[in-house]
């Protein structure tokens, strides 16, 4: 008889779409625990200002992959973050659990649920010094050039990611995107996507950053950067980092802050939707539909 394959299930969706929530949810019904999958949260520190999920609000439920890395040390690579989350999926496989992927980095999603290999590059000082001095436009406009469908994928609100990615082509004089290569995978995966209105996501968008600004997003970039993380660091991490860090500094205003925060956060919400629907997803419209789902891929 053939070894049946072991289950893992992904909760994608745009940003403010309930995906935490929902992960810790599943997690309390079929016995999982948490991948993190989001490209800020890895960072210790940058709580309100990645919308990390609370202690209170994981009900208990282990969350791996957050605050792995300090903002004043390089930034961690898609590799490393690879390497460390496999290994934590293999330990919650082997505790008899599921493990569930959440978040809203889709390149984290994908690269882990299609077992993608990825260039191990060497950071070059000198082009990266080069590259830091650019705007985001012409880093975004660079990259378009040289990797176009790696261009479609990535975060280009994220001037850091961006300047690897331009880094990785350089070196290799090869497209990033081409060099992820699918390996293989032991288990079977089911991605749920969290479908809602235009109207309700941009609802939730609102209430979302105005409920972090209210509870200290601002004095959590103040403070990291009082911690030694210069002010380019949090720059680079683009969205809501790069906004508080540009009204901590009084480069621009609270209202426009505000409204920025809205507008950049819907662009890269519908950025995130786009990566999705060109994927296998289920979309789901509510929890009990999303446990229905799931109990029936775990079943089978």
């Amino acid at each position: 008889m053939a070894t049946r394959k072991r289950k893992i299930i992904a909760i994608v969706g745009p940003t403010a779409s309930g995906k935490s929530s929902l992960g810790v949810e599943l997690a309390l019904k079929f016995s999982g625990e948490i991948i993190s999958a989001d490209s800020r949260q890895i960072y210790k520190g940058l709580n309100l200002s990645s919308g990390k999920i609370t202690a209170e609000e994981t009900k208990g439920i282990p969350h791996h992959m957050l605050d792995l890395a300090d903002l004043r040390d390089e930034p961690l690579t898609l590799s490393e973050y690879l390497r460390l989350a496999r290994l934590k999926i293999s330990e919650i496989f082997s505790a008899g659990k599921v493990p569930f992927i959440v978040g809203g980095t889709g390149l984290y999603v994908t690269s882990l649920l299609e077992g993608y290999q990825v260039p191990e590059v060497t950071p070059n000082p000198g082009l990266r010094e080069q590259l830091e001095v650019l705007s985001l436009e012409k880093l975004q406009n660079m990259y378009s050039a040289l990797d176009s469908e790696g261009f479609k994928i990535i975060d280009t609100s994220n001037p850091r990611r961006l300047i690897r990615a331009i880094e990785v082509v350089m070196e290799t004089k090869k497209p990033f995107f081409s060099q992820q290569k699918k390996g293989e995978i032991d288990f079977n995966y089911l991605i749920l996507g969290i479908s809602l209105s235009p109207e309700e996501l941009r609802e939730r968008v609102h209430k979302n950053i105005r409920r972090n600004f209210e509870a200290g997003m601002l004095d959590e970039i103040k403070k990291l950067h009082d911690h030694g993380v210069a002010w380019e660091r949090l720059e680079s991490l683009g969205l809501w980092p790069k906004i508080m860090a540009q009204l901590a500094k009084g480069e621009i205003e609270k209202d426009f802050a505000l409204a920025q925060l809205e507008n950049d956060t819907l662009d890269y919400a519908r950025r995130q939707l786009t990566w999705w629907r060109k994927r296998d997803v289920v979309w789901i419209k509510n929890n009990k539909e999303a446990k229905q789902k799931t109990e029936n891929f775990l079943q089978y």
